[in-house]
């Protein structure tokens, strides 16, 4: 089994740059259309690493390289288990572990054990090359569905204008700013930055979901409103915190590097902290 292990310090630094282009455009070089450079910024991840890092997105074409898990993060896949997830209904995880360390869907939709509110969550991923007469939502179909309700679409779009169906879009409602995809068979990166809904004593939502998303080193969304469940999550929201959701749409989609680091509310923002229950939810249904 191939492992991959960096010095902590050298995968923090590249964390917390990470998470930090979450809040901010990036700077994309104008002399090539295959190369985007990101910003250097100051960290806030919960690191011990140095104030300041610079990060590059990858060159179009290649591979995202693999960004290990800052201190302080939860890992929800670590390439070796995939006890951290179960099926819709509280079975466990059928997603089967591959020699790469990557886990790869089949046997429906999994869920996380753990449970989030707001969130900055790190998923790497890998689709499957099909040939040009596979076209559409048959592409390497799947989804990231924060707190099992709100979709961040993967699908294979190289080449593809950017739509609101398309790989980054929030699947349905917002298409990404532009199409940052790599070519079927690299690995490709989304950093998530995710504010959940919050709600009022008697259960009414009083502001709407947002999210920000860096797709390989490219800011596709910055703090975008999602006015309501996309579909095939699911459908009602509620106060509290919830499953991160990787969707199975019947396509051999891989999965490495997952990991998320629970939030604490921004000065000013009275949306409030989401704790985790002392017990978990019941299992999460198909929408119908």
């Amino acid at each position: 089994m191939i492992r991959r292990r960096f010095a902590r310090s050298a995968g923090c630094l590249a964390a917390a740059a990470t998470w930090l282009l979450l809040a901010v455009d990036v700077a994309r070089a104008q002399e090539s259309a295959a190369t985007r450079s990101a910003a250097t910024l100051p960290t806030t991840a919960p690191t011990t690493a140095a104030a300041t890092t610079t990060a590059s997105s990858p060159t179009i074409g290649s591979s995202t390289p693999p960004i290990g898990a800052p201190i302080g993060a939860t890992v929800l896949f670590d390439g070796e288990k995939t006890d951290g997830w179960t099926t819709r209904d509280g079975k466990p995880c059928t997603w089967k572990v591959l020699e790469d360390e990557s886990m790869v869907a089949g046997g429906g939709d999994i869920i996380s054990k753990e449970l989030f509110g707001d969130v900055q969550l790190h998923v790497e991923f890998w689709l499957p090359k099909f040939p040009p007469n596979v076209t559409g939502q048959a592409r390497g179909n799947s989804g990231v569905y924060l707190q099992g309700r709100y979709e961040i679409q993967i699908l294979d779009t190289y080449g593809l204008p950017a739509e609101k169906h398309g790989c980054g879009a929030i699947y349905g409602k917002k298409k990404p700013k532009e199409s940052a995809c790599t070519p079927p068979e690299t690995w490709q990166s989304y950093d998530i930055k995710f504010k959940a809904p919050k709600f009022d004593e008697d259960g009414n939502k009083t502001k709407s979901a947002r999210v920000s998303v860096i797709h390989n080193g490219v800011t596709i969304h910055d703090d975008v409103e999602i006015d309501g469940p996309t579909r095939a999550g699911m459908q009602e929201e509620k106060p509290g915190p919830a499953p991160v959701m990787l969707q199975d749409h019947g396509n051999p989609v891989r999965f490495r590097n997952i990991y998320a680091i629970p939030m604490k509310p921004e000065p000013g923002d009275n949306r409030g902290g989401s704790k985790p229950p002392t017990t978990r939810p019941a299992a999460v249904r198909p929408a119908l």
